[in-house]
């Protein structure tokens, strides 16, 4: 458990967003920062929207630090953007929280009353409705990390407390930047999903907890959003995230690839398209192309330095 402390430090905080065509929700995410108890500052890197968010965000809220990328350069290289720019003006945090998610009030106080500065934190997600856990938080946070006992006690987490968890997807992290300066920022390799997997893999092999308060709420509208097929994409970014895994020696990757093939034959009978099974092996054709990459990552990521910044 992290150690608590008095929360009288006032500590600089900076919220970054990645926007694409965010119109649906830029407004509320931002809003929801302004309304937090604690003070906040915002930098948006948008990924070259198509749609208004740009002139959305200039026109409505001209404060805000707003990076305008010529190209989609992905999540994780626009947060490192972020990064930079919160350790150069010396920020305490940065808070990462996607363009289609809002936090309550007194999420960031009562996180900050966890924080050692040296763990990363993150509140309970909630659909968009805030009535239900978001699935994505369920099955990988909640049930991974052997929490299911807390669904019977209360549903959504009311209880306020800390408890250690295997993985939390980057909806909403706060993250300190002690923790940049050990670790860095977003792997390069990963271009899209799949990123802040690697970035908690390499927490856990740095010994860095990560930990999920509860008794406050992040709400991630995303719930009608179709499930992501079975691409090639998908399954290249699972074999890389294999491959670049700090914490497995070579033999378990290569046990956990064959293990990940028979889940691809069985998703391939499953859905009777044989394409999944040519994915795979063009990905993995892919993956030794980019072997010597991937070795240099893995080097890289075991050392403590403000890494891909």
């Amino acid at each position: 458990m992290p150690e608590t402390k008095p929360n009288n430090t006032n500590p600089k905080i900076l919220a970054s967003i990645v926007t694409y065509n965010a119109m649906n929700w830029i407004d509320h995410c931002i809003r929801s920062l302004f309304e937090s108890t604690i003070h906040i500052n915002i930098f948006i890197v948008d990924n070259c929207s198509s749609d208004d968010t740009i002139n959305y965000v200039k026109s409505h809220f001209p404060d805000i630090v707003l990076y305008e990328s010529a190209s989609n350069i992905g999540f994780g290289q626009a947060n490192n953007i972020v990064f930079k720019y919160a350790l150069t003006h010396n920020y305490d945090y940065v808070l990462l929280l996607n363009q289609d998610a809002w936090i309550s009030r007194d999420m960031l106080s009562i996180m900050l009353t966890y924080s050692n500065g040296n763990s990363l934190l993150s509140p309970i997600h909630l659909n968009g409705n805030g009535n239900a856990l978001d699935k994505n938080f369920l099955n990988n946070t909640i049930i991974k990390s052997g929490l299911k006992n807390l669904l019977i006690v209360d549903p959504i987490l009311k209880n306020k407390g800390v408890y250690k968890v295997q993985e939390v997807n980057a909806a909403c992290w706060l993250l300190p930047t002690n923790i940049i300066r050990i670790i860095g920022g977003f792997n390069p390799l990963f271009y899209h999903y799949g990123e802040d997997n690697n970035y908690l893999s390499r927490l856990h092999y740095h010994k860095i907890p990560i930990y999920v308060i509860a008794g406050t709420y992040a709400y991630h509208d995303r719930e009608n959003r179709p499930e992501l097929p079975t691409d090639y994409s998908k399954i290249y970014r699972n074999i890389l995230l294999l491959h670049t895994d700090i914490n497995s020696s070579t033999l378990t990757i290569h046990l956990k690839q064959f293990r990940f093939f028979l889940a691809i034959l069985h998703t391939a009978l499953k859905e009777k398209n044989t394409d999944i099974i040519k994915y795979y092996f063009s990905a993995k054709k892919e993956i030794n192309t980019n072997r010597t990459n991937i070795k240099n990552s893995r080097t890289t990521e075991r050392l403590s330095a403000k890494n891909w910044l």
